[in-house]
């Protein structure tokens, strides 16, 4: 063993302890074990050429190859089995527990099945996962909302079918439906995704998709309005809506560390802050009121943090209980429980301002076009520009004048009849599609 790697070792024990040099030293192991992974498929690749191109890959893997085939796929005369007349088709991304999308999604197809419309669920396999769709079906329910129709997994060595209405759910389910055969291909689209990526490849894959001349049934006015000004498309929107039955607001809380704070301390001192601590998302940036949330300390302010979104449950240099994951039930106390809500969202408006004032609460959010249609700065929200004075701004002032959250939660409790509800949107979409093209 040389000595610069017992420096390695000691440096890492000094800063993070034996635990923490387990973790990097799993972390280095995992990288070592992609490196060799990416060398044997490589190596397996290249012994099964495109025919005419001897020693090439017929494969990128992932996303690639699903964009690749749908290209190809374009000249082919034989798609697999057709969908059944009268059963509309979802491709949708692979999922995971606690995914917003996957929520609005599958509560459409629910709420669908309700009213008697026939759907069948493609989840695309872009990852080269081991999927099974007995599985799949079974948490889609467990997950989400109870689903009835048939689930099937398409990959790009599958990619093509045929059916009278097929809706994609994705830039990357976008490019699954152009290698459909089909009379009308609809585009669920929930947010502006080429915002996901840096601008580069990725950032172009997603925008082509507004290109290709599918119909558009978006998520809220602001995104559809956007899309008609950029691509010229055409169509309608929906509008997110919390679940009443859930998100109402709470007056008593059975989650443990609501009710151990509420026991302990003085609530009319401790200021109260929920934050929606995804920083996975980029878009949610978190990581500018982790700065702002830090410096408040030193202002003498006194505030308590409820972290909430993040599984890692990781330490913050700020007062803070970190409850990571939670259920619907569970968020709507938080959101009952905290002054104020933190939970920016740098592209479309997510559902989690709806639910933070279907439960009385203050969300704050960001100014911008996106959010400017539906939240309105102190009547129904806190809107800040995304910089770190801003955010430190408002907070101190709010927590300085806490009259101000007690009069624009008396107004949002009093508006909460007046917000959207799921029923009607979902009859919307139906509309949509036995309307016909727009």
């Amino acid at each position: 063993m040389s000595v610069s790697l017992l420096s390695k070792i000691q440096y890492r024990l000094r800063k993070r302890g034996l635990f923490g040099l387990f973790c990097i030293s799993l972390i280095k192991m995992g990288a070592l074990l992609q490196r060799l992974g990416n060398y044997f498929d490589g190596r397996i690749s290249a012994a099964i050429p495109l025919p005419g191109l001897a020693g090439a890959s017929n494969k990128f893997g992932g996303i690639l190859d699903v964009i690749r085939q749908s290209y190809l796929t374009m000249s082919e005369a034989a798609p697999q089995p057709a969908v059944p007349t009268g059963v509309i088709a979802w491709i949708v991304p692979h999922f995971l527990k606690g995914s917003g999308g996957h929520t609005t999604l599958f509560r459409f197809i629910s709420g669908l099945e309700k009213l008697g419309v026939k759907n069948k669920i493609y989840v695309l396999n872009d990852m080269q996962a081991m999927l099974s769709p007995t599985t799949l079906k079974k948490q889609i329910s467990e997950y989400f909302s109870p689903v009835h129709g048939e689930v099937e997994i398409i990959s790009s060595q599958s990619l093509a079918r045929e059916a009278d209405i097929v809706i994609c759910t994705s830039w990357q389910t976008a490019y699954a439906a152009k290698a459909w055969i089909a009379k009308r291909k609809i585009y669920f689209v929930q947010d502006y995704e080429p915002f996901f990526s840096p601008v580069g490849s990725y950032y172009h894959f997603a925008e082509e998709t507004y290109r290709m001349g599918f119909e558009f049934f978006t998520a809220g006015p602001w995104l559809l309005e956007t899309l008609k000004t950029k691509f010229a498309v055409t169509g309608d929107y929906f509008y997110l809506c919390p679940d009443r039955s859930i998100y109402y607001p709470r007056t008593t809380f059975s989650l443990k560390a609501l009710q151990e704070h509420k026991a302990a301390n003085d609530l009319a001192n401790t200021f109260k802050i929920g934050l929606y601590n995804r920083s996975l998302t980029p878009r949610r940036c978190v990581e500018i009121a982790w700065i702002a949330l830090s410096i408040l300390p030193e202002m003498d302010k006194r505030f308590i943090v409820f972290a909430f979104g993040d599984e890692e449950k990781r330490r913050l240099p700020f007062p803070h209980i970190n409850l990571g994951l939670l259920s619907h039930d569970e968020l709507a106390q938080v959101y009952s429980y905290c002054d104020i809500v933190i939970a920016p969202s740098a592209t479309n408006l997510s559902l989690l301002a709806r639910e933070v004032m279907a439960c009385s609460g203050v969300v704050v959010d960001l100014k911008g076009e996106n959010t400017a249609l539906e939240l309105k700065d102190q009547i129904n929200s806190i809107l800040v520009e995304p910089e770190v004075a801003a955010f430190l701004k408002v907070i101190a002032d709010l927590i300085d004048q806490p009259e101000i959250i007690r009069r624009m939660r008396e107004h949002i409790a009093a508006q909460i009849n007046a917000l959207p509800e799921w029923s009607a949107q979902i009859s919307k979409l139906r509309q949509f599609v036995e309307g016909g093209p727009v």
